[in-house]
């Protein structure tokens, strides 16, 4: 399963933590892909369940570099 996410805090993105959690428990896999409209990085990211991404990950016209985009078709 693979959710999406959009946050502006720190708070939001542990409220994502704490569902991703509650889901494991219930036994499930679970991948959140969780996108910050800015270009700073609102927290350190270590969970391999999440993939933070921002801004910098797309190019002047809107388009999602190589990275994005290979990990987005996994």
């Amino acid at each position: 399963m693979a959710l999406f996410f959009c946050v502006e805090t720190k708070s939001e993105l542990e409220e994502i933590r704490k569902l991703l959690k509650k889901i494991r428990n219930e036994g499930r896999q679970v991948e959140a892909f969780v996108f910050h409209s800015g270009y700073q990085t609102i927290d350190v990211v270590t969970e391999k369940s999440i993939y933070y991404f921002n801004l910098n990950d797309f190019s002047l016209f809107g388009k999602m570099k190589e990275k994005l985009n290979a990990r987005i078709r996994e």
